[in-house]
């Protein structure tokens, strides 16, 4: 077992023993893999792939060619970048495990790729092997691997940690065609919840749309191909205008008597969708307003709401 060696600088060990431009993930689901496969493309050397399921790592790694899969041990990773894609809850004490168990080096980058979580998860490889740390969220949806890598050109990834490896890790992401941005580090919740909002509850909400029309006596694929436009050209709208801008609807005309109208039919069909309604309301109000909705049209609105 080769423990953290002491006695000559990071750089020194760094470049002695680990390979520039080289890659290892620890967690061969769809993230880890696609971050591999995409890499892999631009030049980096997938060391290995590493996980506790062997089957699903021997899988991930098949789709690399010729990489070595491996299950969690004790054994040191020979990367430059050791990327850990494993779930959230499970960050923190895999990196404990492997760090105790000296398979990071010193100067060797560890990084997760959470978007909750800060890089102080990592301490541990830090404190006991001397790494640097950090962390790189790509703001993208990964519902397959390989589709995933089509959306990684332009994919904003937002980053913190130490400046040594958010550089590396600036660097990768370019060469995959990514944009590297810095979060403030005890600014990455708040940046987390934006994105869960934003993709995860846009999809609820969809959802939610689709629940009322079928409840109008739609069929619910007909329903889809009825709204899938309007969300399409509403995104368009944004992109163009703004949120403010892009807001139309009885709330953004002031219709207090069509608001009413859908609350009374919502509370007949599920109050739960009533009360959804009302918050999404009052929320659309408040961009109503910056729309240039008087005072008076949004006070009327608010009440009705509120009721």
């Amino acid at each position: 077992m080769s423990k953290c060696r002491s006695g000559e600088s990071i750089l020194e060990q760094k470049n002695k023993s680990i390979p520039d431009q080289s890659l290892a993930i620890i967690g061969p689901g769809r993230v880890g893999t696609t971050i591999a496969i995409a890499a892999q493309k631009a030049g980096y050397n997938i060391k290995a792939i590493a996980g506790r399921d062997r089957d699903k790592t021997e899988l991930a790694a098949k789709a690399l060619g010729d990489v070595k899969a491996f299950t969690l041990d004790n054994q040191p990773i020979e990367a430059s970048i050791i990327l850990l894609t494993v779930p959230d809850d499970a960050i923190e004490s895999v990196c404990h495990e492997l760090s105790q168990n000296k398979v990071f080096t010193p100067g060797q980058i560890v990084a997760h790729c959470s978007g909750a979580l800060s890089s102080e998860v990592l301490a541990k490889a830090r404190d006991i092997c001397g790494a640097k740390i950090a962390s790189a969220h790509p703001l993208q949806t990964f519902s397959t691997a390989q589709s995933s890598i089509d959306f990684m050109p332009g994919t904003f990834w937002f980053c913190e940690g130490e400046a040594t490896a958010v550089a590396a890790l600036s660097s990768m992401i370019e060469s995959i065609g990514g944009i590297p941005k810095i979060i403030a580090t005890d600014k990455k919740v708040l940046y987390h919840c934006s994105s869960v909002i934003a993709c995860n509850y846009l999809v609820s909400l969809i959802d939610i749309a689709l629940t009322t029309a079928e409840a109008a006596g739609l069929d619910p694929q007909l329903a889809w191909q009825a709204l899938s436009p309007l969300i399409q050209k509403t995104i368009t709208n944004i992109d163009q205008l703004g949120t403010s801008g892009a807001l139309t609807g009885p709330i953004a005309r002031g219709d207090v008597n069509t608001v009413k109208m859908h609350l009374n039919a919502l509370n007949k069909t599920d109050p739960k969708l009533a009360q959804l309604y009302k918050q999404l309301g009052d929320w659309t109000v408040k961009v109503a307003e910056q729309k240039g909705l008087p005072k008076d049209k949004a006070q009327a609105l608010k009440a009705e709401l509120e009721k």
